[in-house]
């Protein structure tokens, strides 16, 4: 019952983080893994179909608020599909404790990007060139989608950045992660579910999507009040120290 309670709070502050930033997925995965105990699979399973749900209510709100383009979304998701599906069948060729190292290592660059993004806000903005190249959003999707779906990374955490660097908007960017990590999370938990125990799992996957998909239904309506600068150095110092903490104790 506490692991149940757990489980219902942090998938809602996680996913009030989300609906806030737009970032914080990652850190799903070690809650399970850590405080759960679950096996690498479970947790990613677990973590994968929370991504399922806060993509799709994310990207239904960006969508209505007219910050998600289809157009540049189509390759991407495409991209991804294919790629995730490579990073789940590569992922069971992987020893648990590599799979474990590239998950902070993700977490650890996440923390990085975070608080480059943060100090160099003005400069991104600045770089509004849309670039779209079909072929080149296919292998971001194909890429980003490989990585995350070895790693647990949601999604967005890898996508938004080099969106903006091909020069769209921060919230379109947003928005068009959002919906990719939909197609990163479906055969990411087709493929992790059928490694797991099902059936010991299903009372953990039912609190974490209600209550993820709350908080993240909550966290995009309550977002303009929410200092956005500081809550994402926090998270951003929090990750790189923690990924930082957990590699060197796993490899000491």
């Amino acid at each position: 019952m506490i692991y149940l309670v757990l489980t219902a709070l942090v998938n809602t502050v996680i996913g009030f983080l989300i609906g806030w930033t737009g970032i914080a997925g990652f850190l799903l995965p070690i809650f399970y893994m850590e405080i759960l105990h679950c096996s690498l699979n479970s947790a990613l399973f677990l973590s994968f179909s929370a991504f399922a749900i806060s993509g799709i209510i994310g990207a239904c709100s960006y969508y209505r608020d007219g910050n998600l383009n289809l157009q540049t979304s189509f390759p991407l998701c495409i991209g991804s599909s294919v790629g995730a599906v490579l990073g789940v069948i590569s992922h069971t060729w992987i020893p648990i404790l590599w799979g474990k190292t590239l998950l902070y290592i993700v977490v650890l660059g996440s923390g990085i990007s975070i608080l480059y993004r943060v100090w160099k806000a003005q400069e991104i903005r600045n770089r509004e060139k849309l670039y779209n190249r079909k072929r080149l959003i296919f292998g971001v999707g194909f890429l980003t989608a490989a990585i995350c779906a070895i790693s647990g990374a949601g999604g967005p955490i890898l996508v938004m950045p080099v969106l903006t660097l091909l020069g769209i908007n921060i919230r379109g960017a947003i928005g068009i992660a959002l919906l990719d990590s939909v197609f990163i999370a479906l055969p990411s938990i087709l493929g992790y579910g059928m490694q797991s125990d099902f059936r010991a799992m299903l009372p953990f996957l039912a609190i974490g999507c209600i209550f993820h998909g709350a908080g993240v239904w909550i966290g995009g309506r309550t977002c303009q009040a929410i200092p956005q600068k500081p809550l994402k150095i926090v998270i951003g110092l929090f990750s790189a120290v923690f990924a930082s903490y957990m590699i060197v104790s796993m490899w000491s």
